[in-house]
């Protein structure tokens, strides 16, 4: 039942959701309402093409951990942890990975390069990809299956990483992480996925126990402020980014998973 809700609010949070619920409502109301709903729609549209409030309230979510890179290189090295968890997110539907030759990476790419190369600088460092199925019931092929394939892509053998496929949440990927044998989730590990995803990521690995440091990456704000700018496809985009991550981060502190 949460997975289903999870999904169907991930729908509504897209603000052109919001756009169709007063164009509809408009549809049904009286001749004044209806004006004054499609002036609401059309301010709306309007606001919702500059791309500084969008960027203002992911920046919020991105800045909240320091990039890895930015680590003391004489305090902090790669081979100071017990793993790398790399989380899913970054492989397409599996319905898109028919057509040959093509890799089913998503926009957070950034993810699967990030751990290959990571793989290659470390090759004794235990890597783990945790990632299910989205769809209703988890009877999809799994993220896991997809990651593979990347992996190989990438140059890396196919035993370099180790893979959870049932996981369908962020909880989860905590949860059954922890069970893989081999695991100990109280040694220092590093946690991989995009950085406006991490604040959510890092509560729930914690909560559950486990002892993990930030490998943020795949950024979509700009580390200085670029100022008001006419995009809709970018402001689309990091609302519906930013809505998803604040509300899944208040759920989860609900339902006392992180």
């Amino acid at each position: 039942m949460y997975h289903l809700l999870a999904l169907l609010s991930d729908r509504l949070l897209n603000p052109l959701s919001l756009l169709l619920i007063l164009l509809l409502t408009g549809l049904r109301s009286d001749a004044r309402a209806a004006r004054r709903t499609l002036l609401a729609a059309v301010l709306l549209l309007l606001a919702l093409a500059w791309t500084a409030p969008a960027d203002a309230l992911l920046a919020t979510l991105e800045d909240q951990t320091t990039p890895y890179a930015r680590h003391d290189p004489e305090g902090v090295h790669l081979g100071d942890y017990a793993g790398v968890v790399v989380l899913g997110g970054a492989i397409k539907d599996a319905r898109l990975w028919t057509r040959p030759g093509q890799l089913p990476l998503r926009e957070s790419a950034e993810r699967m390069v990030a751990a290959a190369n990571i793989a290659r600088q470390q090759p004794d460092l235990p890597m783990i990809f945790t990632g299910g199925s989205s769809e209703l019931g988890g009877n999809g092929r799994s993220e896991a299956e997809g990651a593979r394939l990347v992996f190989a892509a990438l140059g890396l053998a196919p035993n370099r990483v180790r893979y959870e496929a049932a996981s369908r949440n962020t909880h989860e990927n905590a949860v059954f992480c922890a069970r893989l044998p081999g695991v100990d989730p109280q040694r220092p590990w590093l946690l991989l996925t995009t950085a406006s995803h991490m604040p959510r990521a890092l509560a729930a690995f914690r909560h559950t126990g486990w002892n993990v440091s930030p490998y943020p990456v795949d950024y979509r704000t700009a580390e200085h402020d670029e100022g008001w700018r006419l995009d809709w496809n970018s402001s689309l985009s990091h609302w519906r980014l930013a809505l998803h991550e604040w509300v899944g981060l208040i759920t989860y502190r609900l339902r006392g998973w992180a």
